[in-house]
């Protein structure tokens, strides 16, 4: 299990990412724990802080982390809302559901969601090395 740092908070700019399936969108990602995210991006629009491993999956496998302090990426509010969001949701229902419906899915189960929906379905390598670190 990846212990989270309890040091002094930063956010730090991460690299360019390109999704696929937005043909050239392309943003320049700030990294953080999701409170100092949250904090960070107060009075800017069209953006959003997007938990790398969804809340519900830190409820499933013991982590260290919560939704206030597990690792986050700023990402354009359209990529989030339209793109990464659903693309999780999907792969999460053929897994089972979200929030009930089916069994809960397994550690190995989650990690591939992430490894799908970030190096499948989007060009985020980094954003699963990071899944990868937390649910390990």
């Amino acid at each position: 299990m990846h212990t989270p740092q309890h040091t002094r908070s930063h956010v730090h700019e991460g690299a360019n990412y390109k999704d696929k399936s937005e043909g050239n969108l392309a943003c320049t990602a700030a990294v953080g724990p999701y409170t100092d995210l949250r904090r960070f991006m107060r009075g800017r629009k069209g953006i959003q802080a997007h938990h790398i491993v969804v809340v519900e999956h830190l409820e499933i496998v013991t982590t260290g982390y919560t939704g206030a302090n597990a690792p986050a990426v700023l990402i354009p509010e359209s990529l989030h809302q339209k793109v990464v969001s659903p693309r999780i949701t999907a792969e999460q229902n053929y897994l089972g559901g979200r929030r009930g419906g089916k069994a809960q899915a397994t550690r190995d189960e989650i990690l591939m969601l992430y490894r799908e929906v970030y190096t499948w379905h989007m060009d985020f390598k980094e954003l699963f090395n990071i899944a990868k670190r937390i649910l390990s």
